[in-house]
Protein backbone atom coordinates (compact mmCIF):
# COMPACT_ATOMS: atom_id res chain seq x y z
CA UNK A 1 0.00 0.00 0.00
CA UNK A 2 1.93 3.48 -0.87
CA UNK A 3 0.38 5.17 1.78
CA UNK A 4 1.07 4.96 6.01
CA UNK A 5 0.14 1.85 7.44
CA UNK A 6 -3.60 0.67 7.89
CA UNK A 7 -3.57 1.26 11.59
CA UNK A 8 -2.84 5.30 10.97
CA UNK A 9 -5.97 5.09 8.09
CA UNK A 10 -8.47 3.45 9.61
CA UNK A 11 -11.12 4.51 13.52
CA UNK A 12 -8.86 2.28 15.63
CA UNK A 13 -5.65 4.54 14.84
CA UNK A 14 -7.50 7.16 16.34
CA UNK A 15 -8.50 5.82 19.52
CA UNK A 16 -7.32 6.72 23.15
CA UNK A 17 -8.04 5.74 26.57
CA UNK A 18 -7.22 6.33 29.54
CA UNK A 19 -6.59 2.99 32.43
CA UNK A 20 -9.44 1.33 31.05
CA UNK A 21 -6.79 -1.64 31.40
CA UNK A 22 -5.43 -1.71 34.72
CA UNK A 23 -2.81 -4.12 36.11
CA UNK A 24 -5.31 -6.22 37.82
CA UNK A 25 -7.82 -6.27 34.55
CA UNK A 26 -4.60 -7.20 32.20
CA UNK A 27 -3.83 -10.32 34.77
CA UNK A 28 -5.17 -12.15 32.56
CA UNK A 29 -3.20 -11.70 29.50
CA UNK A 30 -2.95 -14.03 26.01
CA UNK A 31 -0.33 -16.31 27.36
CA UNK A 32 -3.35 -18.56 28.85
CA UNK A 33 -2.61 -21.73 26.92
CA UNK A 34 -1.89 -23.93 29.95
CA UNK A 35 -5.53 -22.82 31.02
CA UNK A 36 -8.31 -26.12 30.16
CA UNK A 37 -10.54 -25.37 26.99
CA UNK A 38 -14.01 -25.19 28.24
CA UNK A 39 -16.07 -24.58 25.17
CA UNK A 40 -19.58 -25.71 26.89
CA UNK A 41 -18.55 -22.54 29.44
CA UNK A 42 -17.36 -19.88 26.13
CA UNK A 43 -21.06 -20.33 24.27
CA UNK A 44 -22.85 -20.06 27.55
CA UNK A 45 -20.52 -16.74 28.11
CA UNK A 46 -21.36 -15.58 24.68
CA UNK A 47 -24.85 -16.22 24.52
CA UNK A 48 -25.43 -14.17 27.84
CA UNK A 49 -23.56 -11.49 26.14
CA UNK A 50 -25.96 -11.44 23.71
CA UNK A 51 -28.99 -11.04 25.51
CA UNK A 52 -27.88 -8.62 27.37
CA UNK A 53 -27.02 -6.83 24.08
CA UNK A 54 -31.08 -7.01 23.52
CA UNK A 55 -31.13 -10.36 22.85
CA UNK A 56 -29.60 -13.39 20.46
CA UNK A 57 -32.51 -13.02 17.84
CA UNK A 58 -32.45 -9.24 17.56
CA UNK A 59 -28.43 -9.00 17.21
CA UNK A 60 -28.38 -11.67 14.68
CA UNK A 61 -31.69 -9.97 12.87
CA UNK A 62 -28.92 -6.90 12.59
CA UNK A 63 -27.66 -7.40 8.02
CA UNK A 64 -25.86 -4.12 8.18
CA UNK A 65 -24.34 -1.36 10.59
CA UNK A 66 -22.67 1.89 9.85
CA UNK A 67 -20.12 3.44 12.16
CA UNK A 68 -19.30 6.97 12.31
CA UNK A 69 -16.14 8.22 13.63
CA UNK A 70 -16.07 11.74 15.35
CA UNK A 71 -13.05 13.36 13.98
CA UNK A 72 -10.22 14.62 16.33
CA UNK A 73 -9.41 18.92 15.67
CA UNK A 74 -8.59 18.73 11.96
CA UNK A 75 -8.78 15.06 11.23
CA UNK A 76 -10.86 13.41 8.60
CA UNK A 77 -14.55 12.34 9.09
CA UNK A 78 -14.85 8.39 8.97
CA UNK A 79 -17.18 6.02 7.94
CA UNK A 80 -17.20 2.01 8.48
CA UNK A 81 -19.68 0.74 6.52
CA UNK A 82 -20.46 -3.60 6.84
CA UNK A 83 -22.86 -6.06 5.52
CA UNK A 84 -23.02 -8.50 7.98
CA UNK A 85 -23.32 -11.21 5.28
CA UNK A 86 -20.03 -12.26 4.01
CA UNK A 87 -18.89 -8.58 5.98
CA UNK A 88 -18.43 -6.90 2.97
CA UNK A 89 -16.76 -3.73 4.14
CA UNK A 90 -16.57 -0.26 2.80
CA UNK A 91 -14.27 2.64 4.68
CA UNK A 92 -14.85 6.02 3.87
CA UNK A 93 -12.59 9.41 4.93
CA UNK A 94 -12.99 12.25 4.15
CA UNK A 95 -11.17 15.92 5.24
CA UNK A 96 -12.97 19.22 5.38
CA UNK A 97 -12.70 19.99 1.61
CA UNK A 98 -13.90 16.61 0.43
CA UNK A 99 -10.89 15.21 -0.49
CA UNK A 100 -10.39 11.45 1.11
CA UNK A 101 -10.27 7.97 0.32
CA UNK A 102 -12.27 4.43 0.29
CA UNK A 103 -10.95 1.22 0.81
CA UNK A 104 -13.33 -1.84 0.13
CA UNK A 105 -13.15 -5.40 0.74
CA UNK A 106 -15.53 -7.68 -0.43
CA UNK A 107 -14.61 -11.51 -0.73
CA UNK A 108 -11.46 -11.49 -2.88
CA UNK A 109 -11.97 -8.00 -3.88
CA UNK A 110 -9.77 -5.50 -1.64
CA UNK A 111 -9.28 -2.17 -3.18
CA UNK A 112 -8.43 1.51 -2.66
CA UNK A 113 -10.02 4.76 -4.47
CA UNK A 114 -8.75 8.48 -4.07
CA UNK A 115 -11.79 10.68 -4.07
CA UNK A 116 -11.97 14.34 -4.71
CA UNK A 117 -13.40 16.96 -3.41
CA UNK A 118 -16.39 16.26 -5.22
CA UNK A 119 -16.39 12.58 -4.38
CA UNK A 120 -15.19 11.89 -7.84
CA UNK A 121 -12.54 8.71 -8.31
CA UNK A 122 -9.04 9.89 -8.83
CA UNK A 123 -7.14 7.40 -8.44
CA UNK A 124 -7.71 3.14 -8.20
CA UNK A 125 -5.18 0.72 -6.57
CA UNK A 126 -5.27 -2.64 -5.35
CA UNK A 127 -4.33 -3.38 -2.11
CA UNK A 128 -1.66 -5.85 -1.43
CA UNK A 129 -2.63 -9.35 0.41
CA UNK A 130 -1.02 -8.18 3.43
CA UNK A 131 -2.72 -4.77 3.38
CA UNK A 132 -5.83 -6.60 2.84
CA UNK A 133 -5.88 -9.02 5.88
CA UNK A 134 -4.52 -5.76 7.93
CA UNK A 135 -7.35 -4.34 7.21
CA UNK A 136 -10.28 -7.39 7.63
CA UNK A 137 -8.48 -7.63 11.42
CA UNK A 138 -9.39 -4.10 11.67
CA UNK A 139 -12.94 -4.69 10.31
CA UNK A 140 -13.73 -7.54 12.49
CA UNK A 141 -12.37 -6.00 16.01
CA UNK A 142 -14.71 -2.58 15.34
CA UNK A 143 -17.69 -4.80 14.57
CA UNK A 144 -16.97 -7.35 16.90
CA UNK A 145 -19.86 -6.91 19.00
CA UNK A 146 -22.31 -7.55 15.87
CA UNK A 147 -20.00 -10.83 14.96
CA UNK A 148 -20.51 -12.46 18.08
CA UNK A 149 -23.72 -14.70 16.69
CA UNK A 150 -21.30 -15.55 13.73
CA UNK A 151 -18.61 -16.58 15.76
CA UNK A 152 -21.20 -18.81 18.02
CA UNK A 153 -22.20 -20.75 14.66
CA UNK A 154 -19.08 -21.37 13.07
CA UNK A 155 -18.12 -24.82 14.71
CA UNK A 156 -14.05 -23.05 12.96
CA UNK A 157 -14.56 -20.76 15.62
CA UNK A 158 -13.44 -22.82 18.47
CA UNK A 159 -14.66 -20.94 21.44
CA UNK A 160 -12.65 -22.18 24.33
CA UNK A 161 -13.02 -20.39 28.32
CA UNK A 162 -9.39 -19.54 29.37
CA UNK A 163 -10.58 -18.56 33.09
CA UNK A 164 -11.60 -14.74 34.82
CA UNK A 165 -9.62 -11.99 35.26
CA UNK A 166 -8.71 -10.69 38.69
CA UNK A 167 -11.91 -8.39 38.43
CA UNK A 168 -13.85 -11.05 37.50
CA UNK A 169 -14.60 -11.21 33.35
CA UNK A 170 -15.05 -14.32 31.34
CA UNK A 171 -12.16 -14.33 28.80
CA UNK A 172 -13.07 -16.36 26.13
CA UNK A 173 -10.82 -17.76 22.76
CA UNK A 174 -12.05 -17.65 19.69
CA UNK A 175 -10.27 -18.60 16.27
CA UNK A 176 -11.70 -15.50 13.64
CA UNK A 177 -11.39 -16.95 9.98
CA UNK A 178 -11.82 -14.76 7.18
CA UNK A 179 -15.17 -14.40 5.24
CA UNK A 180 -15.65 -17.13 3.13
CA UNK A 181 -14.16 -16.58 -0.40
CA UNK A 182 -11.64 -14.19 1.33
CA UNK A 183 -8.09 -14.59 1.84
CA UNK A 184 -5.80 -14.61 4.48
CA UNK A 185 -5.12 -16.80 7.62
CA UNK A 186 -7.82 -17.26 10.65
CA UNK A 187 -6.34 -15.73 14.27
CA UNK A 188 -7.10 -15.93 17.63
CA UNK A 189 -8.24 -13.32 19.90
CA UNK A 190 -9.58 -13.29 23.60
CA UNK A 191 -12.95 -11.79 24.40
CA UNK A 192 -13.78 -9.86 27.47
CA UNK A 193 -17.52 -10.16 29.16
CA UNK A 194 -18.03 -7.90 32.14
CA UNK A 195 -19.08 -9.63 35.55
CA UNK A 196 -21.87 -7.69 35.91
CA UNK A 197 -23.59 -6.73 32.63
CA UNK A 198 -22.35 -9.36 30.61
CA UNK A 199 -21.57 -7.38 27.85
CA UNK A 200 -18.18 -7.44 25.82
CA UNK A 201 -15.89 -5.44 27.84
CA UNK A 202 -13.25 -5.67 25.26
CA UNK A 203 -10.78 -8.08 23.20
CA UNK A 204 -7.29 -8.64 23.10
CA UNK A 205 -5.21 -10.70 21.28
CA UNK A 206 -1.57 -10.52 19.08
CA UNK A 207 -1.63 -8.44 15.73
CA UNK A 208 -1.40 -10.59 13.20
CA UNK A 209 -0.57 -8.76 10.03
CA UNK A 210 1.18 -5.23 9.40
CA UNK A 211 3.77 -3.49 11.07
CA UNK A 212 2.64 -3.74 14.05
CA UNK A 213 2.51 -7.67 13.85
CA UNK A 214 3.19 -9.64 16.69
CA UNK A 215 2.52 -6.93 18.50
CA UNK A 216 0.02 -7.42 21.96
CA UNK A 217 -3.28 -5.10 21.28
CA UNK A 218 -6.39 -4.46 23.79
CA UNK A 219 -9.41 -2.71 22.83
CA UNK A 220 -12.39 -1.61 25.24
CA UNK A 221 -15.70 -1.53 24.43
CA UNK A 222 -17.39 1.26 26.66
CA UNK A 223 -20.09 3.64 27.18
CA UNK A 224 -23.00 1.25 25.66
CA UNK A 225 -26.04 2.92 25.42
CA UNK A 226 -29.34 1.62 23.15
CA UNK A 227 -29.61 1.47 19.73
CA UNK A 228 -32.81 0.88 18.43
CA UNK A 229 -33.69 -3.14 19.97
CA UNK A 230 -30.27 -3.34 21.00
CA UNK A 231 -27.40 -1.80 23.03
CA UNK A 232 -23.95 -1.09 21.67
CA UNK A 233 -20.80 0.46 22.60
CA UNK A 234 -19.95 4.33 21.94
CA UNK A 235 -16.88 4.36 22.58
CA UNK A 236 -13.60 2.42 21.68
CA UNK A 237 -10.38 2.11 23.15
CA UNK A 238 -7.05 1.06 21.83
CA UNK A 239 -3.89 -0.04 23.39
CA UNK A 240 -0.66 -1.66 22.25
CA UNK A 241 1.52 -3.40 24.49
CA UNK A 242 1.17 -2.86 28.06
CA UNK A 243 3.16 0.72 28.81
CA UNK A 244 1.96 2.16 25.40
CA UNK A 245 -0.36 5.22 25.80
CA UNK A 246 -3.68 4.21 25.20
CA UNK A 247 -5.94 5.96 22.72
CA UNK A 248 -9.90 6.32 22.30
CA UNK A 249 -12.32 7.33 20.04
CA UNK A 250 -16.47 7.95 19.99
CA UNK A 251 -18.79 6.73 17.44
CA UNK A 252 -22.03 6.37 16.77
CA UNK A 253 -24.21 3.30 15.11
CA UNK A 254 -26.74 3.12 12.37
CA UNK A 255 -28.26 -0.36 12.18
CA UNK A 256 -29.49 -1.63 9.04
CA UNK A 257 -28.67 1.43 6.48
CA UNK A 258 -29.01 1.22 3.02
CA UNK A 259 -26.04 -0.34 1.52
CA UNK A 260 -26.48 0.32 -2.19
CA UNK A 261 -24.38 -2.86 -4.02
CA UNK A 262 -21.96 -0.84 -6.15
CA UNK A 263 -20.43 0.32 -2.53
CA UNK A 264 -18.60 -2.82 -2.37
CA UNK A 265 -17.16 -2.97 -6.07
CA UNK A 266 -14.62 -1.30 -7.50
CA UNK A 267 -14.76 1.79 -8.65
CA UNK A 268 -14.52 3.03 -12.10
CA UNK A 269 -10.57 4.10 -12.72
CA UNK A 270 -10.65 7.66 -14.22
CA UNK A 271 -10.70 8.29 -17.46
CA UNK A 272 -6.78 9.16 -19.01
CA UNK A 273 -6.70 12.55 -19.86
CA UNK A 274 -6.65 13.93 -23.00
CA UNK A 275 -3.42 15.08 -24.45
Amino acid sequence: MRRVGWLELGALSSLVLAGAWTAGARAQDVDDEGLPAAPGEARTVVGKSLEAMGGAEAVGAVRAAAIAIEPAEGGPRERHSLRLEGRLFHYQSRHAGGTGFDIVLARDLAVLSDRGPEGQVTYVEDLAADDAREGGYERDVLFMPLLLPALLADARAQLDHRGKTTTGEDVVRALVHPPEGAAGEPYYLRLRFDPETRLLSGVMGAIPVGRDAGRKRYVTFLDWRPVGKLKLPHKFVDKRDKDAPPREVVIAWTLDPELPADLFTRPAAPAPRAE
